[in-house]
């Protein structure tokens, strides 16, 4: 069951989430809901379980990836 009564975190902010690319005012607000929200913690866990197999396919293929995955996680799922 959803208690979440806010609208769901879109797509595009769970991706920057997880490449660490949020204000520090959008990652409070984000942080938030997220404490809330079990939906979007299981969508969260799925983009950033996504954004680690691209950065080890960069590593493999000798490119450097960009920021790092989780550096704004303080929020246990």
């Amino acid at each position: 069951m959803n208690f979440c009564l806010r609208p769901h975190i879109p797509d595009d902010l769970l991706e920057r989430y997880a490449m660490a690319r949020l204000s520090p005012v959008e990652c409070a607000s984000f942080e938030e809901h997220l404490l809330i929200c079990p939906i979007c913690q299981e969508r969260l866990a799925g983009v950033e379980e996504f954004v680690v197999i691209i950065r080890a396919a960069l590593v493999e293929l000798g490119v450097e990836p960009v920021g790092r995955i989780g550096a704004q996680a303080a929020v246990s799922l």
